[in-house]
């Protein structure tokens, strides 16, 4: 069961990645019925998702705070984003969102510059 679970899991991402992608857009020519049945879908898998099956293991972290100055103290300008980033979702996000992870190699520091993203 656990490995079906995960491959459906997978398989859900990767739509929802597919349907938040900028080039997915051309979805919306066939009309704006399409993209909602499209998140209906999604959204309907998600539900069906019985995380308690899974038996998987809990694991808490305490995330290291951001520090912009200390972060755009090195490559500033290619840093730059990231710091616009955090003004951002601190300015007009703060009361709808709790936390914001960025998962990249620009958090990690280990970025490549014209390869990494976010």
């Amino acid at each position: 069961m656990e490995f079906k679970m995960n491959n459906f899991q997978n398989s859900l991402h990767s739509l929802l990645s597919w349907y938040l992608d900028v080039r997915s857009k051309t979805i919306d020519v066939e009309g704006e019925h399409r993209s909602h049945a499209l998140a209906n879908h999604i959204a309907s898998g998600y539900r069906v998702l019985d995380i308690n099956k899974l038996n998987l293991e809990t694991i808490s972290i305490t995330p290291p705070h951001f520090n912009k100055s200390e972060y755009l103290q090195e490559d500033a300008g290619y840093r730059q984003p990231i710091a616009e980033l955090y003004d951002f979702i601190n300015s007009h996000l703060q009361e709808y969102i709790s936390y914001f992870f960025l998962l990249s190699s620009l958090a990690t520091l280990d970025y490549k510059k014209g390869w990494s993203d976010i």
